[in-house]
């Protein structure tokens, strides 16, 4: 959305990123900073080049409103996950499943739980509010 000249606010779509259904889904959205367009996101959504879009909310960070007010509903509701924490980075959970730890770490044996290894490496849970998959559909 532009303004005299001026982009305010842009959407990225793409292919799915989950999913073999071929759907498009929303990447992201961006207002310039210290802006708040009244109505921009539903604009936005009027000119999707798609009849349909999904998009994931990470309800740790987000409400999902102004989906909603954009006439998004929510298809699904995954229950919260989580990453793992040295105290300073975060890494996903995936790189360190079991038989990842077995590779990485010397100081764990078969018979240990994944958590158990990833305690003893000095790698904690940190956990989110889980996710709302939304999807639009143009009326």
């Amino acid at each position: 959305l532009y303004k005299n000249g001026e982009l305010l606010q842009a959407v990225v779509f793409g292919k799915q990123h989950f999913g073999k259904n071929g759907d498009y889904e929303l990447y992201r959205m961006a207002t310039k900073l210290n802006t708040q367009v009244l109505g921009g996101f539903s604009k936005l959504m009027k000119h999707s080049p798609y009849n349909t879009v999904i998009s994931y909310v990470a309800l740790r960070m987000f409400d999902a409103k102004g989906y909603f007010a954009s006439n998004w509903h929510i298809e699904h509701i995954a229950n919260p996950s989580f990453c793992l924490t040295d105290g300073f980075n975060a890494f996903s959970r995936h790189l360190f499943k079991k038989s990842e730890c077995l590779k990485k770490f010397n100081n764990v044996t078969e018979d240990m739980t994944e958590r158990e290894m990833q305690v003893k490496n000095g790698f904690y849970r940190l956990w989110d509010s889980g996710t709302y998959k939304v999807r639009w559909t143009r009326k």
